[in-house]
């Protein structure tokens, strides 16, 4: 190679190395923006909303290959925090698989006492008090497959998977010694809230949490409702956002079956949004696989998908199609036989995974079992996790 292209190599490496120094090194740092309004956070409700389970389970109780299946997933011996509050949406408090070690209270215990995620995590907490509430530190994409120290896989996953859970808001954070409200992790969601295609998990916290009240400001000084978020969603081009798209689909799941309960948006973004759905679980029944996966190119709307996915990928997309087709209100047209196709190559693949293939993607075969625990609850309450099969709705 020429002395030129090598130096030139030489500096390309050393301004890439020094961009993530300095992203690591102001990871979490506030933005000097003036404080947000106190009067922009609704009042919150003492016991979050609970997406409302699904209403077309399967029925069937006993199944030796699917339990076998759901069994063979385990933590890996050193998980990192992406696992475990992966961990924490599937198992809730109970023990985590088959674990001596780990279980949902011990990391409920880490997410509300900096100190305590602290001592599992020198490098530090993913607690961050600013001006503008509580944040919890989310992974910078350019850093996500390195190790230096807890973070959320999505803004505000954890937050969202808090709401899921039915915390109440009451509860209250413990950092570096200091009482900090679950309502200031909520202030900084909704003052740093933006519309892209990580939103869902903010859209979650916040409809769970807050009744409508008229909608919430940035820190732009950007006014949202509920409306304009589910016209967002419904208009954003799945193809290349997180997790292939899919979590946009469930994002639009979780606002109606939240408006479901109380009225979140208005009648004409209801309809709209019913009607999307409707118009993706059509798409869906078209390009699904003759082995009853989705693969990446899941939305495009052709007669069958002709060649098969690979098993990441197929369980990635399958996966998390089948969460949010379980999280839809009635009026959302679900084939039954569709799912059933989806859910017996969740169970396949399960089955067919060797223990480092789980290890090494273990927070993606979670959403497996999720959808599997959400389409078989009497499956899964009796032979997997009776104290907390109750609560079979969809967390994704």
């Amino acid at each position: 190679m020429p002395l030129k292209s090598v130096r030139r190599a030489v500096a390309a490496l050393s301004l890439a190395l020094a961009s993530a120094v300095i992203l690591f090194s102001t990871w979490g740092t506030p933005s000097p923006i003036a404080e947000l309004r106190k009067d922009a956070l609704p009042a919150l409700r003492a016991v979050p909303l609970a997406l409302t389970p699904n209403r077309r389970a399967f029925s069937r109780t006993d199944d030796d290959a699917l339990v076998s299946a759901i069994r063979r997933l385990q933590l890996p011996p050193s998980p990192q925090w992406p696992e475990l509050i992966h961990g924490l949406r599937l198992w809730g408090n109970a023990g985590f698989g088959e674990s001596a070690t780990w279980s949902g209270r011990r990391v409920l215990r880490m997410v509300f006492d900096s100190d305590s995620m602290q001592q599992h995590f020198p490098a530090g907490t993913f607690h961050q008090l600013t001006d503008q509430g509580l944040k919890l530190a989310v992974v910078p994409r350019a850093l996500y497959n390195t190790d230096l120290r807890p973070a959320d896989p999505h803004p505000h996953k954890t937050l969202s998977v808090l709401a899921m859970l039915g915390t109440p808001s009451a509860s209250a954070f413990k950092v570096h010694g200091r009482d900090v409200a679950l309502s200031e992790a909520l202030r900084y969601c909704l003052w740093s809230f933006t519309l892209d295609d990580e939103v869902v998990w903010a859209v979650i916290a916040v409809a769970l949490y807050a009744p409508n009240v008229g909608g919430w400001e940035n820190k732009f000084g950007e006014r949202f409702a509920f409306d304009d978020v589910c016209d967002f969603l419904m208009t954003s081009d799945t193809r290349g956002a997180s997790c292939y798209g899919t979590h946009i689909n469930f994002g639009v799941a979780a606002l109606l079956n939240a408006d479901s309960q109380t009225a979140l948006l208005s009648p004409a973004v209801r309809r709209r949004a019913i009607a999307r759905l409707n118009e993706v679980s059509g798409v869906l029944r078209r390009t699904q696989s003759s082995a009853g996966a989705w693969s990446a190119g899941w939305s495009d709307d052709v007669a069958r998908c002709i060649a098969e996915p690979s098993r990441i990928e197929g369980m990635t997309v399958t996966a998390h199609t089948l969460e949010w087709l379980a999280a839809v209100p009635p009026e959302v047209k679900v084939d039954a036989d569709m799912v059933l196709r989806g859910c017996d190559y969740l169970r396949d693949i399960l089955l067919q995974e060797s223990p480092a293939g789980f290890e090494g993607h273990f927070s993606a075969y979670t959403h497996a079992l999720n959808a599997l625990r959400m389409w078989f609850p009497n499956l899964w309450a009796k032979h997997i996790r009776p104290s907390t099969a109750a609560t079979a709705t969809s967390q994704t």
